[in-house]
């Protein structure tokens, strides 16, 4: 628990940070600096290398990190220049967001990819990479990282993956401030579960559709759960530790099903898109500037995307008051950047991070994408208004918990393609949330 405790306080001194636009350049390294040439990473990062002339470098972000992080100046600018610099080619190859088997298979085949996208360190056991991945502590701009210690695995205390983001993930309820207010609501924010049902209601009368879902992606489907379970457990870390000892099932925690059979009710009610199941995440934006939905259950990085193609629509965001409580559900990690360590080129996969990293390359996508910067001496930009009140309300005023499977980081290999499934095929009406956990207690006790 006193791990729990250290990294909620980590998150916490590194989000108020970045939000007061810390600014170091005085640790700036220069962009050619090379990596140490320790144990713990391949030498030749250094800039340019005519022996890396020709050499292709296999890059496969996830659908929803690509869309967050990668398109726009990424692809169009960030990897030409690098590629005109170095000589070195990128070949990005993007693969679903429940593609982390695909990678493993890869990493046990020996056909490991030089870089992939995941979170860190929340991704460390699945990919074993420990065992499978670069050490990238040593590299030059670890010591611009403005909270380097969020990072690193607990297991052995190192770092697997350069940072894309900072300390982010805020689900919550996202709304269209526009379509809102034509229905006559302004700035809403329930304070118990059946306000928000009411709301939702309210929506529905006016002609809206309350809640547009993405559920043909499971990975969208559980922002919701992935927030309320959270919450609805926030304080009791005891039964953590007695479900990942197997002295407890998830199906005996009645919160649990309370909650599921609550996140029901929106599908029950009729306030979810009748199409759901076929609407994958890439859609949300489109619909929730088309003015036919009012709200979506996501995180941040959707706000994100709404703003990039749809900048004339002003988002706002409601903390869903699940079990009446008044909490925000974070996460504890990073999106990043892995290096395998058995790939053809890691030395060129890590010139390729310190290219990244450097200020005025970074910025670029900063500038684009907005989002909270993870480095000293790059500011954080166009962060949405919605999403910094979400921060000053509940994050720095400690109102916040960590999100459900950030305490089961030791089954994560199997959150994807079991329990997140579950919830689908829970809202698809194939299982009853009681089916939900039952079926997910005998999985995750085969796993562990």
């Amino acid at each position: 628990m006193k791990k729990r405790c250290i990294a909620a306080m980590l998150v916490l001194v590194l989000v108020a940070g970045l939000l007061a636009g810390c600014s170091n350049p005085s640790v700036q390294e220069p962009a050619s600096q090379a990596a140490s040439s320790g144990d713990t990473a391949p030498a030749g990062t250094e800039g340019s290398d005519a022996s890396a002339e020709g050499v292709t470098i296999t890059f496969m972000p996830t659908q929803a990190g690509f869309i967050d992080h990668f398109d726009g100046v990424f692809s169009d600018k960030i990897i030409p220049d690098f590629e005109a610099e170095t000589g070195i080619k990128v070949d990005v190859q993007v693969v679903p967001d429940t593609s982390n088997e695909m990678v493993k298979l890869k990493l046990a085949t020996g056909e490991a990819p030089e870089l992939w996208s995941q979170n860190v360190p929340q991704m460390v056991q699945a990919f074993n990479a420990t065992e499978n991945c670069v050490v990238l502590d040593d590299q030059p701009w670890v010591e611009r990282l403005s909270n380097p210690d969020l990072l690193r695995y607990e297991g052995d205390g190192h770092i697997y993956g350069m940072p894309l983001t900072s300390a982010q993930f805020f689900p919550a309820a996202y709304y269209n401030k526009g379509v809102l207010e034509e229905i006559g609501i302004v700035d809403p924010q329930p304070t118990t579960y059946q306000e928000f049902l009411d709301l939702c209601q309210q929506i529905k009368d006016a002609g809206v559709v309350p809640v547009y879902m993405t559920d043909k992606d499971a990975w969208t489907t559980q922002m919701f759960t992935t927030n309320g379970l959270g919450v609805v457990m926030e304080g009791q870390d005891d039964v953590w530790d007695k479900l990942l000892t197997n002295e407890q099932k998830f199906a005996d925690v009645p919160e649990f099903t309370k909650l599921l059979q609550d996140f029901m009710k929106l599908y029950e009610l009729g306030y979810v898109n009748e199409d759901h199941m076929s609407q994958p995440y890439d859609s949300l934006s489109g619909a929730m500037a088309s003015g036919e939905y009012a709200m979506c259950i996501n995180s941040e990085s959707a706000i994100s995307d709404i703003n990039t193609k749809y900048p004339d629509v002003e988002m706002g965001a409601m903390v869903i008051p699940v079990s009446d409580k008044m909490i925000l559900g974070i996460g504890n990690f990073v999106h990043g950047i892995y290096v395998g360590k058995d790939s053809p080129h890691p030395e060129e996969a890590l010139m390729f991070l310190e290219y990244l990293s450097r200020p005025e390359v970074y910025s670029l996508m900063m500038e684009e994408k907005g989002g909270f910067s993870p480095f000293t001496d790059v500011e954080s930009s166009n962060v949405q208004p919605c999403v910094q009140k979400l921060v000053d309300e509940y994050v720095n005023t400690g109102k916040y918990t960590y999100e459900f499977d950030s305490h089961l980081d030791a089954c994560r290999a199997i959150l994807d393609s079991g329990l997140f499934r579950l919830f689908q095929e829970m809202v698809m009406g194939e299982k009853t949330p009681e089916e939900v956990w039952i079926e997910w207690d005998e999985q995750f006790s085969a796993f562990m």
